[in-house]
């Protein structure tokens, strides 16, 4: 159920957006003048005519994909630093025991021992 709302929300959410860049992409259909010499204040660097809605959608996607490599970035650092702490069960300093409960504690034993036997009690009045 819960996957079913969510593919309905991003549904919902991807056919707003292509609305939003079609109504952008016809509004702004003249061409502007792309300077991308950033130090040169004059228009007389380098530049480039764009229509404006291209401009628009290639700084939005630029936007986007700067911040998940900056997000990558972050969690490389983070493990990089904290190389436990991503993972669930483990903790710096302690051993690894989520496969050999006995690992930690040698007196461990297996209480399955003390259950009584189960065949016996499932067979039919022999």
């Amino acid at each position: 159920m819960t996957a079913f709302i969510v593919r309905t929300c991003a549904r919902i959410v991807f056919l707003i957006t292509a609305a939003l860049l079609i109504s952008l992409a016809v509004k702004n259909r003249q061409n502007v003048s792309f300077y991308y010499n950033p130090l040169r204040v004059t228009e007389d660097g380098p530049a480039i005519d764009v229509p404006l809605f291209i401009l628009l959608v290639a700084t939005l996607l630029a936007g986007i994909l700067l911040g998940v490599i900056i997000f990558s970035a972050n969690r490389l650092v983070h493990r990089w630093r904290h190389p436990t702490a991503d993972r669930p069960g483990r903790h710096a300093g302690l051993p690894d025991t989520s496969l050999t409960p006995g690992a930690v504690n040698p007196d461990f034993t297996d209480l399955s021992s003390d259950l009584p036997d189960t065949h016996s009690v499932l067979e039919k009045g022999r």
